[in-house]
């Protein structure tokens, strides 16, 4: 290592803790690679200048310029000083003396990134959660103000890219502002902190711009320790910022009509099932198709309005080794005339009466040969061409029973408008109580789960689904895989949701599947499952 500073670093402060401060500067110029570090001062006194050595440049403003405003004025000395690399640190951060240099290491051979971040942990060495999609007005209100009801839960751990585990590198589109460590080339094409955000979501703001022509990486192979005070949580005047910055980033970006957020977002849940490898020595994107076969049985009766978007929804899975099984109830429309223009591309055909859907599926289950099975009904579609694929990836990739997704109910006539939107999470035991259960369409399981525990029972005509789903995941312990993409668009109007009728003995139904499998279940138990559902109308607009 040559002795040239390729890194300058600066750290903003308002009336900080000497000891806290003085934490991080001991943890920047203790660094094994030379660094420029600049304390940039916003206190209405000069105290900190007292604690300020030779090799600190400190300026001080005798104003609050705000967070961003003051990171501006290190950032531009570091871009007139042809600087490679700038740190944007916080002043309740420190690390170990390698931390920069590994970093540097890390930007060195990925000259694509714009922005890393590493692993944050709190002082007692817990891992923060500061990997996020870019953020609905829902997201951000939810976090700051609604109490930790489930629903809240899973949403935000969505939000957090929980599921991913924060064990390996990934692309993220908002990565936090407690340790920015970035490429001055990436914000003299991008911009530097937009100062019309005091403090709070400048961080969002820039991390946006930069997410857009570069790659913004979380690096968990090294890490460093923050504070993280949640200033707007405990100070009025903090909070009153902390809105303000909230209503400048969306009057900036887009409240609910973000084509750009969405799209990002949906990439981003998308790539985590696909091959990722960032490292600090090599990248690649190679992708590795999994071998293995997946049935897909679609069971129908007079469907001649909607199955031909199921159908092809399934012919245009971009994974090819599927076996497709259609089961029909001896449809009296035009549903076998639908179905005849696609014969060549259906593996197995029945056409002929049943008792009812669950017999049908029975019936497809027992045709199906792939090692994955899964149920399209026909009145649903696949979300996109690469949703199989998914599937196939995550069962080639670990050792699982079943996995699942989320899913969208869609107006039945014009499925663009989405009346409803069922985001999943992750399945712990026990879940099941506090009304959880997978979407059912999005519902993908191994062939020999069906063989070893048994297909729908044909008991209960509207509720089988729940507790097969109960049977294999609650009892038998099957281990299980949520990934949070849209699988399924849902027509509004299932059998289960018709009506009040409907809904009512769907519910007493699943009552009879918890006895069934000898559970000893409690009213309340069951009241969870609708009332759970109820906040899916709300974020089906966010």
């Amino acid at each position: 290592m040559n002795d040239k500073c390729t890194i300058a670093v600066s750290i903003v402060t308002y009336k900080n803790s000497f000891a806290e401060l003085q934490k991080c500067v001991n943890s920047i110029l203790a660094s094994t690679i030379p660094v420029e570090l600049r304390i940039i001062d916003n206190s209405p006194q000069d105290h900190i200048r007292s604690i300020c050595t030779p090799e600190v440049k400190y300026t001080f403003n005798n104003a609050n310029l705000g967070y961003g405003a003051g990171h501006n004025i290190a950032i531009r000395k570091s871009i007139e000083n042809d600087i490679k690399y700038h740190l944007v640190v916080n002043p309740d951060v420190y690390f170990d003396a390698d931390v920069l240099e590994k970093l540097y290491e890390f930007m060195q051979a990925h000259s694509d990134v714009g922005f890393v971040m590493p692993k944050i942990l709190h002082p007692d060495g817990s891992l923060q959660h500061l990997c996020k999609l870019l953020p609905t007005p829902f997201d951000l209100f939810r976090r700051r103000f609604m109490p930790p009801l489930q629903y809240f839960n899973k949403q935000n751990e969505k939000y957090e890219l929980r599921f991913t585990g924060y064990g390996k590198a990934m692309e993220v589109p908002y990565l936090s502002g407690c340790f920015m460590f970035l490429s001055t080339q990436a914000l003299k094409k991008v911009g530097l902190f937009d100062e019309r955000f005091f403090m709070y979501l400048e961080d969002t703001d820039l991390s946006r711009r930069l997410h857009k022509y570069y790659k913004t990486v979380y690096f968990p192979d090294v890490s460093v320790y923050h504070s993280y005070g949640k200033g707007s949580y405990k100070n009025l005047d903090l909070l009153k910022y902390h809105i303000k910055s909230t209503i400048s980033y969306f009057s900036k970006w887009g409240y609910f009509f973000d084509d750009e957020r969405k799209t990002v977002n949906a990439n981003t849940l998308k790539k985590y099932f696909e091959a990722i490898s960032l490292t600090s020595t090599d990248q690649t994107n190679d992708s590795k198709e999994a071998a293995i076969k997946v049935s897909i049985i679609t069971v129908c009766l007079n469907s001649d309005q909607t199955i031909e978007d199921t159908v092809k929804s399934v012919f245009n899975q971009s994974y090819k080794d599927i076996e497709y099984i259609v089961v029909d109830g001896a449809s009296t429309d035009g549903t076998l005339d639908l179905l005849m223009k696609y014969r060549n591309q259906i593996h197995n055909y029945i056409s002929e009466s049943d008792k009812g859907i669950y017999e049908a599926m029975n019936k497809g289950l027992k045709l199906a040969s792939g090692d994955i099975i899964g149920i399209l009904n026909s009145d649903d579609f696949y979300y996109d061409s690469d949703v199989v694929k998914m599937v196939a990836e995550i069962f080639s990739n670990n050792d699982i029973d079943c996995c699942y997704g989320d899913l969208e109910y869609v107006d039945y006539h014009n499925t663009d408008e989405v009346v409803r939107k069922w985001t999943s999470r992750p399945y712990t035991p026990g879940l099941f109580r506090k009304g959880f259960h997978p979407p059912h369409p999005t519902f993908f399981a191994k062939k020999e789960l069906f063989e070893k525990y048994g297909y729908f029972n044909l008991d209960l005509d509207i509720s089988a689904d729940y507790e097969l789903m109960l049977r294999f995941m609650e009892r038998h312990g099957a281990k299980s895989f949520y990934i949070p993409h849209v699988f399924v668009k849902m027509r509004s109007g299932g059998a289960s949701n018709r009506n009040l009728k409907q809904i009512i003995k769907a519910n007493w139904q699943c009552y009879k599947a918890w006895r069934i499998n000898g559970f000893e279940v409690s009213t309340a138990t069951i009241l969870k499952k609708p009332f759970s559902k109820i906040f899916q109308y709300f974020y089906a607009k966010n």
